[in-house]
C-alpha cells in the first residue's frame, strides 16, 4: 500500500487535534497506509540557520536513520503492520 504521511508543526509534540486525525483517517479510506507526525517545532532552534531543521527532518523522512518514522514504517515492525499490510515504501 502507499504511505501517506501528514505532518503537524506545533508547540507540543503530543498535539494531535482533530484536523490530524480527519486527514490521516480519509486518506486510510481511500487505500493509504495513513500517519500523523506531530513535532515540537519550538524546540527547533533556527538560530543556526536552516541546519537545525534538516537534522530534525531527517527524524520523519530519511529511512536510513534508525528510529525514524520512515524507518519504522518500511523496514521494522514495532507496530505489527507489516504483518498485516505491506507498506510501499
Amino acid at each position: 500500500c502507499p504511505l501517506y504521511i501528514y505532518v503537524d508543526g506545533t508547540e507540543n509534540a503530543a498535539d494531535i487535534d482533530e484536523r490530524d486525525s480527519t486527514y490521516m483517517i480519509e486518506m486510510a479510506q481511500r487505500g493509504y497506509i495513513a500517519v500523523t507526525v506531530d513535532y515540537d517545532d519550538a524546540a527547533i532552534k533556527y538560530t543556526d540557520g536552516c541546519d537545525s531543521f534538516h537534522e530534525k527532518s531527517k527524524r520523519i523522512f530519511d529511512a536510513s536513520v534508525t528510529g525514524s518514522v520512515l524507518h519504522q514504517l518500511c523496514y521494522e515492525n514495532s507496530f505489527g503492520h507489516r504483518d498485516h499490510i505491506p507498506v510501499d515504501c
